[in-house]
């Protein structure tokens, strides 16, 4: 038969398991912080990342685009390069909003005939 713990005993026990239990807290919270950090970090550093990518694309569109138009200024025509293999770039589509389509106020659902006079 297993001994009875006396009640200091059984106190300091049951403070170990309570200290136990509440470094594992601490240690998640810490965990949970130290990820949202990260989160917000590598969403920065995305975006950051994203803006300087579209930079180097304009900063390039704009150098090839200027380049074409000089070797037009020199003579070249648009068909003579096309056929060297240097069609011009196309340009992309800028996105447009898009209108809100209005509810027409007269009501064309009505099946009431239009008398004749």
């Amino acid at each position: 038969m297993a001994k009875t713990p006396t009640t200091d005993e059984a106190l300091e026990r049951a403070r170990q398991a309570q200290a136990e239990r509440l470094d594992a807290i601490r240690v998640l919270t810490e965990a949970r912080q130290k990820l949202e950090a990260e989160q917000r970090s590598t969403e920065e550093e995305r975006a950051d990342l994203e803006r300087r990518i579209a930079q180097r694309l304009s900063d390039a569109s704009e150098a090839d685009k200027a380049a074409y138009d000089a070797a037009l200024k020199l003579g070249w025509t648009a068909t003579e390069l096309r056929k060297i293999g240097l069609p011009a770039i196309a340009k992309t589509a800028t996105p447009r909003k898009r209108r809100r389509k209005t509810t027409n106020s007269i009501d064309t659902t009505s099946t009431t005939p239009i008398a004749d006079d």
